[in-house]
């Protein structure tokens, strides 16, 4: 970044050009860029959002001594960007200054993608984003017009992988701001909903090679817009497959559309194989694992995938959760447990001591869809546990029972409840009459309303709402209750898994309160 002394050297330079485009060259990202969807802010240090008073300085110097279409040139987020520059670059209504294109990296990749795409709609200023694929920027600059076309390989480890241009903007002299020119190499389009025609933001598009292995995956952005590069020869049209999900009987298999989706995210494959329902790092459900939806959220539960964290125990239990156009941001929901002992600590939520050998389909037909998980306590002798999630329409939830039952000759107590795990930016837990959690010291938070939840950057509430209030949040958060059984006797533990939008308000937990 600058300091003092560059920074006048770079102002005078500017003041005295009389180039027809002039032309910064710099390391990083010039643009504004929040995280954060609500009223809050949540930057990334290591661009220019760090410096924000340098900045001004420089946007403001070009704006009041008109220089000459003035084009910022940045990298080094691994990822392509064009955007408009502002001297007020938190109000849209601002008038542009100036244009930046950003170029992505040659073979690195970007872990934070999901996060980025997730803000996007709180960053209207930002024309483009990709962070899908590996390229760089050629601009074309003559009197009138300066082009930029951001340039793709479809699979940076291979020499032989073609490259194709992403888009293609223009920025005419005398005119701020760029504008798209061209739509893009090999396939493009937007995906909505067929029902009502609105854009679905956060759609994963897989395309794949004749021979069923993936060849590239991506992820539609606010617009609903993505694109999607061919080569000759190695793509067919993806078929639909079955799903589970309320209100749906599983698919026939019939071809699908490229110009349309479901109002959900859809479970796919036949016979028990299913594909993942949500985009993004966070992403754990695999082709073996089920997925519950309906038109407004879906869950994955393990059916065979095992998390490091949860070796052993993962099986039956949610591993990606999010509200239809919204990125999966949990790790996993440890649910439930059942200790012999109260659990304590900084490592409280990782309890191994519920195992399932095995979940099963009850009904994947209207009106609802239902997984049942079967297992039994790795701490408390005699101990079964069976879990059914189901999920029915236009409710923003899926139930969660867990009926632990005494198979044995003696009374058992036991500790049981759920965690929640939270992944994405901006982590942050809530329990109910203790806001928002910003201890990291374990305590325990007896809730004043029966929910525990956690959020993130995105505005995206995820929730444990319970039918008795009877337990503890503890930790990060967690919930703890102790129950005691006779020989023979049941207890039933109810909850609801919720991801919701949070909306605009100032706490992102009064959503589960309103539930």
């Amino acid at each position: 970044m600058t300091g003092p002394e560059q920074e006048r050297w770079l102002l005078d330079g500017l003041g005295q050009s009389k180039a027809r485009w002039n032309v910064i060259a710099q390391q990083t990202i010039m643009a504004a860029f929040d995280y954060d969807l609500g009223p809050g802010q949540i930057v990334n240090l290591d661009q220019w959002d760090g410096y924000p008073p340098a900045r001004s300085r420089i946007l403001d110097f070009i704006a009041t001594h008109w220089v000459s279409n003035p084009v910022v040139l940045g990298g080094n987020w691994h990822t392509h960007w064009v955007n408009d520059l502002k001297t007020d670059l938190t109000d849209p209504a601002a008038k542009t200054i100036a244009t930046e294109f950003v170029g992505t990296s040659i073979s690195s990749g970007a872990g934070w993608d999901a996060d980025v795409r997730a803000g996007l709609a709180a960053n209207p200023h930002v024309k483009f984003y990709n962070g899908s694929y590996r390229g760089y920027v050629i601009c074309d600059v003559t009197e009138r017009r300066w082009r930029a076309d951001l340039r793709i390989v479809l699979d940076a480890r291979d020499a032989l992988s073609p490259a194709y241009t992403i888009a293609a903007f223009e920025v005419r002299d005398g005119v701020p701001g760029a504008y798209r020119i061209d739509a893009g190499d090999g396939i493009v389009g937007r995906v909505t909903d067929a029902a009502t025609g609105a854009a679905l933001p956060n759609v994963q598009v897989t395309v794949l090679r004749e021979d069923g292995s993936r060849l590239v995956a991506s992820t539609t952005d606010p617009s609903g817009g993505g694109s999607r590069l061919r080569a000759a020869g190695q793509l067919h049209r993806r078929r639909e497959r079955g799903r589970l999900r309320a209100g749906e009987p599983p698919g026939d298999g019939r071809p699908g559309r490229a110009d349309e989706a479901r109002p959900a995210a859809d479970p796919g494959g036949d016979h028990g194989r299913r594909r993942p329902c949500h985009p993004g790092p966070q992403a754990e459900a695999k082709a073996s694992d089920l997925v519950l939806g309906n038109d407004l959220l879906a869950l994955a539960v393990s059916a065979g995938t095992d998390d490091p964290q949860l070796s052993g125990v993962t099986v039956g239990k949610p591993l990606d959760l999010a509200a239809v156009g919204r990125l999966d941001q949990l790790d996993w929901i440890n649910l439930p447990y059942a200790s012999a002992t109260q659990p304590r600590g900084t490592n409280a939520w990782q309890q191994r001591t519920v195992r399932s050998s095995a979940v099963e389909v009850l009904s994947a037909t209207s009106p609802l869809a239902s997984v049942r998980a079967t297992g039994v306590s790795t701490a408390v002798a005699d101990l079964q546990v069976v879990t059914t999630y189901t999920v029915r329409l236009n409710e923003p939830w899926v139930l969660a029972e867990s009926l632990f039952t005494n198979v044995g000759t003696t009374s058992r107590t036991f500790w049981t409840g759920d965690a929640l795990d939270h992944d994405g930016a901006g982590q942050r837990s809530g329990v109910a009459g203790h806001g928002t959690i910003t201890s990291s010291t374990p305590t325990d938070y007896p809730p004043a309303a029966p929910w525990i939840g956690m959020t993130g950057s995105d505005r995206q509430t995820y929730g444990l709402l319970y039918e008795e209030a009877d337990f503890a949040a503890y930790n990060w958060v967690m919930s703890q209750r102790q129950v005691t059984l006779a020989p023979g006797g049941t207890f039933t533990l109810r909850r609801r898994i919720v991801a919701v939008d949070s909306g605009a308000g100032a706490d992102p937990f009064a959503v589960l309160g309103q539930l």
